[in-house]
C-alpha cells in the first residue's frame, strides 16, 4: 500500500475502505458527506455517466499525473488536493472543495454524485429525485435498477449483465456500474441485493482472457507475444468493446475499445447502411417501433450516398467481424445531388410505397417525404455546397470515432477543393448538439432555424 494512505486525513476510512483502493485502477472521487459515501461522476455531452479521467497525452510523467490533469480540466479539481495511491484513486475529504468544483464547459456537461451503499442496495437511492425520461439515458426511469443481459461472442458466446441504476442525473451504467458495484462490495463487506451476474457470465480475469485470446485467434492472426493486458487485483467485468488490437509488425492486446477502422463507404454497405439508420433514426436512438417498412430511413438518409454522383462517404468497420457500425456520408455538391435525387431516386420510391399501404405514422411520413422531399435552405448553401449525415451504432459510440469520421470528412473535402460543410440536426438531440459544437461548429448564418450547423474546417478542432 502506498505510504501516503496513512495520512492523518483517512485515518477515520476502515481497512476494507482502504483495500477498495487499492483495488480500483480507475480515477474516483469519493467524499464523506453526512457519514455516508458518496462516488463523484459526470455526465458528457452525449448523457453517459463517467468518472473524472481521459487518455495520457503527452506531457504527462505518468497515469497519475494524467488523472490529475484530466480532472483540474473537467471539474477544477485542485491538483494539491487528492491523495493520491495505487493503482490511481482520489479521496476528498474536504467537503469545501467539493463544493466549489466547476464542470469545463465542452468537457462536461454536469457533476452528481451517488450514493455508494445504493450500489448494492438501489433502494437507498429512493429519496433521489425522479428523472425525466429521454430516449436511452434512462430506459428504465420507473424503478432503482435495472439490468439487460447481452451475448458477448467475443468471449465464447458467454453474457455480459449490463446495469442501470437511477441517479439525481443521468443513469449509472455498464463499466462504471461494475467499478462501483465492485467498490460498494468491498467498503461494506456486503453482496449486492439483486443478481450481479448473468446465468453464464465469466467472473475471472484468468477466463475473460482465455475467451477472448481464442476469440481472437480464431479470427484474426495473433503472434506468440505476450498479452499486453494488466491484470487487475479483482475483476471488475468487460464487455464486447474492452480491447483493442493496435496494428503493427506485432498485434498487441490492451485494454480500450474493440479494433474498428474507417475505410470509404461502396455500394456493398447498403444493407449495412439502412440498418444502422434505423437503429439511429429516432434522434439517436432506434426507430424500429416507428415503422413497418424499416427500410424507408435508410432510403432517404443513407442509401443514395452510395449510389448517386456527387457523393461521398467513409464507414467505421469493426476489424475483428467486419461489420460496419457506423457512417459519415454526403455530397460535394447539394444542389447537383438534389437534382439528380429529384429525377431519378425519389419517383421511383413514391411508387413503391404509396400512402394507402402506410399504417404506422413514422410510414406515413416517410411516404409523404418521398412525394415532397425537402431541399436544402439557400443559406445552407451559401455556406457550403456539401452537407453530411453521420451515425454510429451505440456500442460504439463515446469512443471517439464520431470525431474521427468528421476528421476523414472533413479530409476528403479539402482535397476536393471545399473549406466547409454543413448537417441538418433533430431538434430532439441535444446530445448531438453539444458533440458538434465542441467540434467546431456553429449556426449556419441567414438558416430558417437553430437546426441547421456549418463547420468551417479552419475551425475544425480535432
Amino acid at each position: 500500500m502506498d505510504q501516503r494512505l496513512s495520512s492523518d486525513s483517512i485515518s477515520h476510512f476502515s481497512e476494507k475502505s482502504k483495500r477498495c483502493i487499492e483495488r480500483l485502477s480507475e480515477f474516483l472521487a469519493s467524499t464523506e458527506a453526512q457519514q455516508e459515501s458518496h462516488a463523484l461522476l459526470l455526465s458528457d455531452a452525449w448523457g453517459a455517466d463517467v468518472p473524472p479521467g481521459g487518455k495520457m497525452e503527452e506531457g504527462d510523467a505518468d497515469m497519475i499525473a494524467t488523472a490529475f490533469r484530466e480532472a483540474h480540466e473537467e471539474v477544477a479539481l485542485p491538483p494539491a488536493c487528492p491523495l493520491i495511491v495505487t493503482p490511481v484513486i482520489a479521496l476528498v475529504t474536504d467537503n469545501e472543495v467539493i463544493g466549489q468544483l466547476e464542470a469545463a464547459k465542452g468537457e462536461v456537461d454536469h457533476i452528481f454524485s451517488h450514493p455508494l451503499e445504493a450500489m448494492v442496495d438501489p433502494e437507498l437511492a429512493q429519496e433521489l429525485e425522479e428523472l425525466v425520461p429521454r430516449g436511452e439515458q434512462w430506459p428504465h426511469e420507473p424503478c432503482h435498477h435495472d439490468f439487460k443481459d447481452y451475448t458477448v461472442a467475443s468471449l465464447g458466446n458467454t453474457s455480459y449483465r449490463w446495469h442501470f441504476f437511477r441517479s439525481s442525473a443521468t443513469a449509472v451504467t455498464g463499466l462504471t456500474a461494475d467499478i462501483l458495484i465492485l467498490t460498494a462490495q468491498i467498503a461494506y463487506n456486503t453482496e449486492p441485493k439483486y443478481e450481479r451476474y448473468a446465468p453464464n457470465q465469466l467472473r475471472t480475469f484468468e477466463e475473460m482472457e482465455g475467451a477472448f485470446k481464442k476469440y481472437l485467434t480464431s479470427t484474426i492472426h495473433v503472434p506468440s507475444s505476450p498479452l499486453l493486458i494488466s491484470q487487475p487485483l479483482q475483476t471488475i467485468g468487460i464487455h464486447e468493446s474492452a480491447y483493442k488490437v493496435n496494428r503493427g509488425s506485432e498485434a498487441q492486446l490492451s485494454p480500450a475499445t474493440m479494433p474498428v477502422k474507417i475505410r470509404r463507404a461502396t455500394e456493398s454497405d447498403e444493407a449495412a447502411l439502412s440498418r444502422i439508420c434505423l437503429l439511429t433514426a429516432d434522434a439517436g436512438v432506434s426507430a424500429e417501433p416507428l415503422h413497418d417498412f424499416g427500410e424507408l430511413p435508410g432510403l432517404v438518409y443513407a442509401v443514395p450516398y452510395v449510389k448517386l454522383p456527387t457523393t461521398w462517404g467513409f464507414v467505421l468497420e469493426d476489424d475483428v467481424t467486419s461489420q460496419v457500425v457506423g457512417y459519415i456520408l454526403g455530397s460535394t455538391d447539394t444542389r447537383a445531388y438534389e437534382r439528380y435525387a429529384a429525377e431519378h431516386w425519389w419517383p421511383p420510391l413514391a411508387e413503391k410505397y404509396p400512402p394507402e399501404t402506410m399504417v404506422k405514422p413514422g410510414d406515413q411520413n416517410y411516404s409523404k417525404l418521398l412525394r415532397n422531399m425537402h431541399i436544402a435552405p439557400d443559406a445552407n448553401v451559401a455556406y457550403s455546397p456539401a452537407h453530411l449525415h453521420i451515425d454510429i451504432l451505440e456500442a460504439y459510440q463515446q469512443q471517439g470515432w464520431g470525431r474521427k469520421l468528421i476528421a476523414a470528412a472533413v479530409e476528403f473535402l479539402r482535397g476536393e477543393g471545399i473549406n466547409g460543410v454543413w448537417l441538418g440536426l433533430d431538434p430532439r438531440n441535444e446530445g448531438a448538439r453539444k458533440f458538434y459544437t465542441r467540434l467546431g461548429f456553429g449556426l449556419v448564418e441567414g438558416a430558417p432555424d437553430n437546426n441547421q450547423m456549418g463547420l468551417k474546417f479552419a475551425d475544425f478542432k480535432v
